[in-house]
This record gives structure tokens, C-alpha cells and sequence, in this order.
């Protein structure tokens, strides 16, 4: 069968240097000798470069370009000043051949000659030779001292001449007439300002070529650029961050300032000359620096808009890299970025906006409001002083922290008692603090039946699909923290099974609630469209903002590598005797200093307290937090996670200072803000904020982020066979997706810089800070890492000795809403032996890592099942997934119908396969090796290279253009659960490495897929035992009554679909309708069920419309019975088994 590459991933590509070339590359390298990588001779001398040696790779008509300068031009080579060469090579990340073929070091006459070319002889000597006094004066110093030179190719002569104009950058830079330092000279008009076309050597060809899947050819690089206009060229300000951007493998092109791109005015202008001839057809990145001066910010807007449609009536397209800050340039945040430049820089690259979105964002604040106006304006301290509440609408209360927002609506409650008020929340938390102060019932303390008949409710929002059943108007509906709250309604896993139904229950209550009250400190206008999305049309909010300001406090802002600084200043504070509050969006963080603090401390540790989402449920710790202000009066230190993030205020004096950690994960600044403001009081605080994401750089485009949604779920559903036409996702929920992207896109914008966003934050709410510095405490690290190990080996051995527990009591246990220290653990411990089928150790749990390596094995053993084909309507040929994982994208399609809820796992295994990854992992299974110079690795890193990004949306990794072959197998077999060793083979001095999977890994993941098998085959031996079961009984029926019911579904061994709730009014409350009158007889002489029997089967039938529907499969057509009360004993347990056991 001929191998089909499915749209989207690139086949590897021929570098056209024969048929032979990987055989090539292993011969020359096995024997020492240099490596093709391309048709020119590349055997060139050693050149110094600064302190190490290495060889010069140039390439055709560059090579010759170079040569002919002879020897003078390599001596000038190794005589640049050493400040130069450590911020060209390591202060700006440039690689230094690049530097070697691109710059040098220039002084006297020839920076003269450099500077004057265009100007006429007789404009700039006099009539003895001498240059004439203006020039002598005013360029004099530079002579003397030198100046670094940058000098690129002319794209009018083909790129195979140097370009008579470039830069000059002086030692001692020149003072203008203004008082201004010119750091950079240009020559002198009329000579104008040009673009610069740098040399590449073919190592950065080569990698570039690889990163767009683009075979390497018999031109020099420039015009092989200008033949393939699918390669993406960017344009950057300064020849620093274009040769930055050409050592990772990125086309740049330096620009000499940011007006450089075009020529003209503004009323008639057009592309530079020497960019059209790579412009028609060709996409252009513009990525010029950061900025956080409005002026400088608003001269780099214009630029870029006008440059920007310049390069479209070239006939190009153009869109705009946006640099996430602190560092000003690229070169400044690739060096920060150390090892993780190369990934970021291609998630940056490859988020890049179109101009109208460029444009869009520019104009849209960080925070705040830009599509909505307020209606009315306040600057007040209390809210409830200054503003009252309509009596009908969508109220939105723009205003700050601790400014009486829920004090507004607790007048409101006191004002209107009679009437129906719904308060929903995304934290349970917040939920009991604002039931308390708003007077309303708490759903935990109902029955779901109930919730319809309470006047004033709270309920959270993953509990908010429970009234779909009771469904009634309310008269006001409140929800705090609303930004929050949205996010918290489409981002959150816990709401994956029910996310549907909540959405519909939500979009009834804010349609019919007469008054809609959204309460948040950072309300968004995508936040208000969400709501307003559900509303009636032509309705517009009311909108409330308060401009009082609630900061004052001196901030002491600490930038280590680790927060081990801020940690050891908490300790000293305990110490010292303060009472200490330490917030973080860390549990693990929140563990750790807990434990630290108590070992340190041991006479305080009843006076330590710490709350995170372990404990924050325990009946102990929700009687804490509603008391909270007399509590803590109890207490030297409070550790708090995002548990209490909102629902707390804590106004009276008690703590003398507030501790910050914060890692770049899942919070933005707005979020962290929300946890440092628990504590009202205007007290220190001492903030340490990591300075990169932890996993990476976010997407930051919204339309980029639904574009892969809709790519992945079209590609999923090719593989699974679904019309994609039908099957790829629904047409009502675009305005959830819609606002989905958006938040998650302004999400990741805060999270990719959360350092800087959130003391841009704390300095707008009118606090100071104070630098700390970047040093680190090396003790303090120390202690946290040990206390990390002990809590980790303390839970091993306490999930290994907790007892043993069955499946009905863990299944039991899910539907409660806090479960004890014991019983987590009996569950957790429960969890892994039925995961692994074997004795749970404390190895095991550790090696289970929370879950994560069972994920692994499940790739894996998908990864091992024999695949699937088909044809598709062009008559191409598509190796599909096996049924096993087919199958449950195809479950997550019928039971999920959010789009964002679906999973992708045949298009992973889809990526895999073509990657080559399933031949190499079954030729490895046989006990074969592979190496560095192995044809299939050499290949799948090829590829993986080729489709970066495709492999980052699908697999979750980015592939570094640097990365070996051999690290990248590596990487890939570890996400299936697969670790190698390796052995060194060969002569001394030229041993290569041949690696082979890890044997115990390799036992251990067939054990548990064994396991996994008899599992399977155990399920669908009941299915088909308990359809027998069904058959005899359905004919037993016949011959007793003459007819025969139609098969159900679940006779029929088929799952039941979900359906949404209920839209016409109609109840499905289980057991409340009268059945008596289609009632036949009992088919059994067994007992009746018990009450108490009766109310679990409610329960069950409660938790989802699934559950329902085939509840009344089980009562009314596998039983025949008219009411669920005339269920004898066996059948009760006969349903009960089938539910427990479908849960697994």
C-alpha cells in the first residue's frame, strides 16, 4: 500500500544530493571527515573565533565574495575587540560564523571611505586631498577608536555582491549637536538607508531549510529564498536581532530603523526597492521591539500598519510578532531564555496576528474595558455609598477589590426578600461566604429536588446542571468574580461530563432572570459579550465603574531564579515573631513551606496553618473560613492556595506582612492580585513572580487558538469517519468557543511575561516597589527540595499501607464533595490497583506519578494495535487508528457536544504513525537499536523538524531545530511510557551510542496491557451474558403475554446518546410522575425495594441525562414496569452492578 501524508504534516523532503545521502553522512562521519550539507565546497580554514576554533562554512557566491577580500579580511576577522564578539555572541545569541561573514572591525581611512561613499569628491576634500574639517571633526573619534561594521549582500546583483551601504556602530559613540548619543552611524545622504541581506553559512541554511520543509538547491541562500516564497521572512530593527533570528533558523532581514521597510510619504508610499524581490506571494513577520512607552508604542504601531500595507500591495502578506516583554529586543529575550529560546521563538512566530488584529489588540487596553463605556463613573471607597442598583437589565460593577461589591448586593437582599435570587460561583469557598452574607440556602444542604423550591439559592457552577430538572425563573441572579467564573465555566475539567447541560441551564437563567449582576474587579469586554450573548437582543449592559484606587502598599519585588530569597525572608519574619500571611497559586508550594515552617519552628506548629484544595472541604477548614476574621486571631502563619483566592475578606489587623509566590502556570496577574487582596489591610508585601512560563510559551492569538481547535477536531474526525460536514463540532456553540479563545488568549498574554504583567498591575493600582534584586538562597532552596522529598515519600508509603476498599465504595465516594485525609488515600490506593492489577507499593505510586503513566501506556498500547485503512472521497488512501482508540474520540463526540471538551487521540496516534514513530517502537520491541545515524531516526526527526508546529498543537511538544534525532525518539518514546539505555560501540575517540529500550519499562507496560486485555474481554463477556439474559427473558415475556417489546438499546449492547435538557418545560424528575396506570404485573415473587433503596437509584438517575435515560431502559422496557417502586430486590441489584460496573 503507496504510504498517504495526511493534510496538514509534511512528507520529509529530498535535499536533492542523491539517493545515498544519509549512507554519506554516516561514512564521512564514522570517518572523521566533514559532513555534506550542500552542493558548494565547504572545506574552508580554521578561523579564530574568539576563544574556540571553528570552521568557516560558506557557501557559493558567498564563499567567493568572502575570498576575494583575501587575507587582510580574515585578519580583521580575529582582531574584533573582545566587548564586541561577548555582545554579538553572547549578549545577542549570535552564532559566530555568522558574526565572522557579516561584520568587522574597522578604523581610519576606511571609516571615512564607509561613512562618504555616495558623497561627491568634491564635497568632501579639499583641493590639496585632505578631507575637509567638517568631516575630520565630526568623524574623528571614530576613526581613531574603530567601529564594528555590519555589511550584507546587494539584492539588485543577485545577492552575489556585497551591498555598498552598511552600519557602523563606534567604540565611543558620537554626541550630537542635540546632546543625543548616536550609538549606530550610517553614511551620509546621499546615501540612503537600505535593508540588509545578511550572509548565511549552509548550517543555517540547512536548518532553516529543514524548518520549512524546504530541499536545499544549487543557488546561493537568497535566491533560493526568492524561488520559494512559502518561506516566511521576518523583519526586525537592528542587524543584531536579524542575525539572531538567522542562528536559531529564522529568515530575517535588519531593517535600520523601524520606518526603514518603505519609502515614500504618507500620502504616496511603497515597499523599499531592495525587499521587492522576495515580496510577491511571500507571508512577512514584522517583530520590532518591546515597548512600554505610550509615545515610542504609538510610533511602532504606525510603522508597522504602514509598512505592513506596503508589503500587501506588493502583493505579499504581512503579519505582526509581538515580543512578550521585559526584554526590549528579540536578541535580549532569546538570551533570557537561555535552551528554551528556539521553542518559544517558534510558538511566538507562529502566533503572529494579521494586521486588523494587530491593530484591534493595540487598541484594546491590558485590562479594563475598551468595547463597553461605563454608564456611570465613581471614585469611591464603598460602593454601596455612591451607587444603586436598577431594577431591571445586565448591571456590571467594574470596581476593585475590597470596595463593597457583595455589600451592595446584601442591601439589595435586605431591600427585596421576597423575591427569587439565584447566586452561582465558581469556588466553593466563595460560595459559603456570600450564602452567608446574601442570606440564601447552600445546594449541599438540599436534595436536588429541592432546588427549585428555594427562594434564595447558592450553588456553584458544576453543580449548576442539577436544576435543569427544576428549572424556574428567578427574579435576580448574582455571580462574584465573573472573569473568574467564565473561565473557570469553559476551561475547567471538572465540568467536562456535564459542561453541556450547564451552559443550557446558565443561558435559560440569564436569559428569564429580570436582573443580571456581574461583580468583578477585572470585568473584560469578551466577559460581558458572554452574557450578553444570552440575553435578548438589542439589550445593552448598565455599567458601574469605580476608579478608587485599593493599593498604598510598599511591594518588595524579588526576580531570583527561584523563590528562594522570598522564602528565606518568610522564615526570618517567623522568626522575628510577625504574623506572616503566604499566598501562591502553588499546592505544592503551599505543602512545602508548611512542612519547611514546622521543622524549622516546631513550638509554632499548631499555630502554622495552612489551606489548599486537599483540605479546603474538611468540615474543620469550611468552619475556619466562614469565621475566618476570629480564626486567624488563633495563628502565627496562614498558607493559602487558590482554594481561597476569592469569597474571603479579612479587614481587620492581624498580619503584619503578605508573602507572594507565583508561578507562570495557569494564573494571570489578575488572579494573583485577587489572592494578595484577601488581606484588606495596607500592610508589606514581599512578591517573588517566575519570570518564564513553566510550560512553555502560550498562544497568545485568539484566532490561532480556534483555528487548531477546528483543525484538530477536522482531522480527528476524517480518521474516525465522522462527516465533517456534521461530525467536526456544533453550530450553536460558536459563542462559547468564541469566547473561549479569547480568554485563553488573554490568559496566555499574561501568563508568557507574568512577572512583569502583575507589577504593571500592582504599580496601576497605585502601590510602590521596591527592587530586591535577583539573588537567590541557596539554603532556603535547599530545605524546600527536602521538605518536596519528604512530603512525596510520606505519601507513598501512606497510599501503599491505607486499607483496602471496593468498587462500589470508590464509586460511592466521587459524588461527595470533600472526602477525609484516610479516605483519599484508601482511593487513591484503590485507584492504582485498579488501574495496574497488581500490589499497590510505594514504588508503584510513585511511578504512577498522579495518573500520569497509565496515560502513557493507554499511547502506547494504542500505538501497538493494528491499524485501520480507508479511502477517502479523492481516492486517497488513510491508515486510520485502531478501533480502540477510535473509539473513544467517537465517545467523547457523542457525549461531549462542547467542541473544546473532545479529545484528539487518533489524531495523535495519526501523528505517530506518520512520523515513523510505530515502525521504529515495534523494531525496537524486537531487541533491535538504533543511533544517531539510523535512516528511519534521521528521518522521523526530519520530519518532526519539518512539522514543528503540527506536532506541538497534536503531541503537546515542541520540537527544537537543535535537538538531536536520537534526543528527539527520545522525547517521543517518553510520552509513551518508554525509557532507553544506551552502549557506546566503535573506535576509540569515534564511538557512537546505540540505544535500546529500557527492558523493565518494556516488562512492566506488558503486564499492565495484559491486564488491560482481561479487563476488556471480561466487560464484553457480561455485555453479551447479560444480552443472552435479556433474549430469554424478552421471550419468556412472549410466551406468557402473547407479544414482544422492541429491543432496546441496552438489549442491544449499544450505549444510549446524550440529550440535552429538557427545552419544553417538561419534568424529568425521576419517580414523581404517576406510572400506575400503565402498571402490568410483577414478573418476579422477590421483596420490594426499600426506601432508602429507592432514593440511590433517584441519586443515580439525578446525576446526568445519560443516567437517566437508561434508568427508565432498566424499569421500563428490560423489566416492564410501570413504576421504579415496583423494582424487586434482585433487580434493584441487577441495575446497581450494571452502573458500577459501566463507570470502569
Amino acid at each position: 500500500m503507496k504510504p498517504s501524508y495526511f493534510k496538514g504534516f509534511s512528507p520529509p523532503h529530498s535535499y536533492s544530493k542523491g539517493e545515498n545521502y544519509v549512507e554519506r553522512i554516516q561514512e564521512k562521519t564514522e570517518k572523521g571527515s566533514e559532513v555534506e550539507t550542500g552542493s558548494f565546497e565547504t572545506s574552508a580554514p580554521i578561523q579564530a573565533t574568539g576563544d574556540k576554533l571553528r570552521p568557516n562554512l560558506c557557501s557559493g557566491t558567498e564563499r567567493v565574495a568572502f575570498d576575494s577580500r583575501g587575507e587582510r579580511e580574515r585578519e580583521a576577522f580575529q582582531t574584533i575587540p573582545a566587548p564586541f564578539w561577548h555582545e554579538l555572541t553572547v549578549e545577542s545569541a549570535i552564532d559566530p560564523e555568522l558574526v565572522n561573514l557579516n561584520c568587522r572591525f574597522i578604523k581610519g581611512d576606511e571609516v571615512y571611505s564607509t561613512l562618504l561613499y555616495a558623497k561627491p569628491q568634491s564635497e568632501i576634500r579639499r583641493n590639496d586631498g585632505r578631507l575637509k574639517d567638517k568631516w575630520l571633526k565630526k568623524y574623528s573619534q571614530i576613526a581613531d577608536d574603530g567601529a564594528l561594521y555590519f555589511n550584507g549582500l546587494d539584492p539588485h546583483q543577485n545577492w552575489e555582491q556585497d551591498s555598498e551601504w552598511g552600519r557602523l556602530k563606534p567604540i565611543t559613540p558620537r554626541i550630537g549637536l542635540d546632546g543625543k548619543t548616536h550609538k549606530y552611524e550610517s553614511p551620509v545622504k546621499p546615501a540612503s538607508y537600505h535593508p540588509l541581506y545578511f550572509r548565511v553559512t549552509d548550517e543555517i541554511w540547512s536548518k532553516i531549510a529543514t524548518r520549512y520543509g524546504v530541499p536545499m538547491s544549487g543557488e546561493n541562500f537568497w535566491q533560493w529564498i526568492q524561488k520559494h516564497p512559502e518561506i516566511t521572512v521576518n523583519y526586525t530593527e537592528g542587524e543584531k536581532k536579524a542575525l539572531c533570528l538567522l542562528s536559531l533558523g529564522f529568515p530575517a532581514i535588519a531593517l535600520p530603523g523601524i520606518w526603514c521597510g518603505r519609502v515614500g510619504n504618507k500620502l504616496i508610499e511603497h515597499l523599499h526597492p531592495d525587499l521587492m524581490p522576495i515580496a510577491k506571494g511571500r507571508k512577512f513577520n514584522i517583530l520590532f521591539d518591546y515597548e512600554v512607552k505610550q509615545k515610542t508604542r504609538w510610533q511602532i504601531f504606525q510603522a508597522t500598519q504602514r509598512t505592513g500595507k506596503c508589503i500587501q500591495e506588493a502583493g505579499g502578506k504581512c503579519e505582526v510578532a509581538l515580543l512578550p516583554g521585559k526584554e526590549k529586543g528579540v536578541d535580549d529575550w532569546v538570551v533570557s531564555l537561555g535552551k528554551k529560546a528556539d521553542k518559544a521563538l517558534t510558538t511566538l512566530i507562529g502566533d503572529s496576528l494579521t494586521l486588523t488584529e494587530y491593530r484591534q489588540q493595540f487598541f484594546i487596553p491590558a485590562r479594563g474595558l475598551r468595547k463597553y463605556k461605563p454608564d456611570v463613573r465613581v471614585n469611591t471607597k464603598r460602593l454601596s455609598d455612591a451607587v444603586r442598583l436598577p431594577t431591571s437589565g445586565v448591571v456590571c460593577l467594574l470596581s476593585g477589590m475590597g470596595t463593597g461589591k457583595t455589600y451592595l448586593m446584601e442591601k439589595w437582599r435586605i431591600e427585596h426578600p421576597e423575591e427569587r435570587f439565584l447566586n452561582n460561583g465558581h469556588r466553593i469557598a466563595l460560595l459559603r461566604n456570600l450564602s452567608e452574607r446574601l442570606k440564601t440556602q447552600m445546594y449541599s444542604a438540599l436534595r436536588s429536588g429541592d432546588y427549585g423550591k428555594a427562594m434564595a439559592l447558592s450553588v456553584t457552577a458544576d453543580s449548576l446542571w442539577k436544576l435543569s430538572n427544576s428549572l424556574k425563573g428567578y427574579d435576580c441572579v448574582f455571580i462574584d468574580e465573573t472573569a473568574q467564573y467564565v473561565a473557570h465555566l469553559l476551561q475547567a475539567k471538572t465540568l467536562k461530563e456535564h459542561r453541556d447541560e450547564i451552559l443550557e441551564v446558565l443561558k435559560y437563567v440569564v436569559r428569564n432572570t429580570k436582573l443580571l449582576v456581574l461583580a468583578d474587579a477585572h470585568l473584560t469586554d469578551e466577559v460581558i459579550d458572554f452574557f450578553m450573548s444570552m440575553r435578548p437582543s438589542g439589550e445593552k449592559p448598565y455599567i458601574v465603574q469605580n476608579d478608587w484606587l485599593s493599593g498604598g502598599r510598599k511591594v518588595h519585588w524579588y526576580e531570583g531564579g527561584n523563590p528562594s530569597a522570598v522564602v528565606a525572608e518568610a522564615e526570618a519574619l517567623v522568626e522575628q515573631g510577625k504574623k506572616v500571611m503566604i499566598v501562591s497559586n502553588s499546592k505544592k508550594l503551599v505543602k512545602k513551606m508548611e512542612k519547611d515552617l514546622i521543622d524549622l519552628f516546631p513550638d509554632k506548629q499548631h499555630r502554622i496553618k495552612a489551606l489548599h484544595g486537599d483540605n479546603s472541604g474538611s468540615p474543620e477548614n469550611a468552619v475556619f473560613i466562614k469565621n475566618i476574621n476570629e480564626e486567624v486571631k488563633g495563628i502565627d502563619v496562614l498558607l493559602a492556595s487558590p482554594t481561597l483566592g476569592t469569597g474571603v475578606d479579612m479587614p481587620d489587623y492581624h498580619f503584619d506582612v503578605v508573602i507572594g509566590v507565583f508561578y507562570s502556570t495557569t494564573q494571570a496577574a489578575t488572579d494573583c492580585a485577587q489572592q494578595l487582596w484577601r488581606y484588606r489591610l495596607n500592610v508589606p508585601m514581599h512578591i517573588w513572580v517566575q519570570s518564564q512560563p513553566s510550560f512553555g510559551y502560550r498562544e497568545t492569538n485568539p484566532r490561532k487558538i480556534k483555528e487548531d481547535i477546528l483543525w484538530k477536531n477536522k482531522s480527528t474526525g476524517i480518521l474516525i469517519r465522522i462527516d465533517p460536514e456534521t461530525g467536526e463540532r456544533f453550530a450553536d456553540d460558536e459563542w462559547v468557543l468564541d469566547t473561549y479563545c479569547q480568554i485563553e488568549a488573554r490568559r496566555g498574554r499574561s501568563i508568557n511575561n507574568l512577572r512583569q504583567d502583575l507589577r504593571s498591575l500592582l504599580e496601576e493600582m497605585g502601590n510602590t516597589i521596591i527592587p530586591m534584586g535577583d539573588e537567590t538562597n541557596e539554603a532556603a532552596r535547599l530545605r524546600l527540595k527536602a521538605a518536596a522529598a519528604a512530603i512525596d515519600e510520606a505519601h507513598c508509603l501512606a497510599v501503599s499501607h491505607a486499607a483496602d476498599i471496593d468498587k462500589t465504595t470508590y464509586l460511592n465516594r466521587q459524588k461527595k464533595d470533600y472526602l477525609s485525609d484516610t479516605e483519599v488515600l484508601e482511593c487513591e490506593k484503590f485507584r492504582i490497583w485498579d488501574t495496574y492489577g497488581m500490589e499497590v507499593t510505594p514504588e508503584l505510586v510513585k511511578k504512577d506519578d498522579v495518573g500520569k503513566l497509565i496515560r502513557k501506556i493507554i499511547e502506547f498500547e494504542g500505538l501497538l494495535g493494528e491499524p485501520e485503512s480507508f479511502t477517502n472521497d479523492n481516492g486517497q488512501i488513510i491508515t486510520a487508528p485502531p478501533k480502540i482508540v477510535s473509539e473513544r474520540d467517537l465517545n467523547d463526540r457523542e457525549y461531549y457536544p462542547i467542541c473544546t471538551d473532545w479529545g484528539h487521540r487518533s489524531l495523535a496516534w495519526f501523528t505517530r504513525d506518520q512520523l515513523g514513530l510505530r515502525a521504529l517502537v515495534h523494531r525496537l520491541l524486537k531487541g533491535e537499536e538504533y543511533s544517531q545515524h539510523s535512516e528511519d531516526v534521521i528521518k522521523l526527526a526530519e520530519i518532526a523538524k519539518q512539522n514543528a508546529a503540527k506536532l506541538k498543537t497534536v503531541l503537546g511538544r515542541t520540537i527544537n531545530q537543535k535537538d538531536s534525532p536520537t534526543k528527539i525518539v527520545g522525547e517521543l518514546l517518553s510520552q509513551l511510557g518508554l525509557s532507553t539505555k544506551f552502549r557506546r560501540l566503535g573506535a576509540r575517540g569515534k564511538q557512537v551510542r546505540h540505544y535500546c529500550l529500557n527492558c523493565e519499562d518494556v516488562a512492566f507496560n506488558s503486564k499492565v496491557l495484559d491486564y488491560r486485555t482481561k479487563k476488556r474481554e471480561e466487560r464484553e463477556r457480561r455485555r453479551l451474558q447479560e444480552q443472552e439474559e435479556n433474549e430469554r427473558h424478552r421471550r419468556a415475556l412472549q410466551i406468557r403475554y402473547g407479544s414482544i417489546e422492541p429491543q432496546s438499546k441496552v438489549e442491544q449492547g449499544l450505549q444510549p446518546v446524550v440529550a440535552p435538557p429538557k427545552q419544553d418545560g417538561s419534568s424529568n424528575n425521576f419517580g414523581e410522575g404517576d406510572y400506575q396506570q400503565y402498571a402490568t404485573h410483577c414478573t418476579d415473587e422477590d421483596e420490594l425495594v426499600t426506601q432508602e433503596q429507592l432514593q440511590v437509584l433517584k441519586n443515580i438517575y439525578s446525576e446526568s441525562t445519560e443516567n437517566a435515560r437508561k434508568m427508565k431502559e432498566w424499569v421500563f422496557w428490560h423489566f416492564l414496569l410501570g413504576s421504579v417502586r415496583q423494582l424487586t430486590q434482585s433487580m434493584y441489584w441487577q441495575i446497581i452492578d450494571d452502573f458500577a460496573f459501566a463507570a470502569f
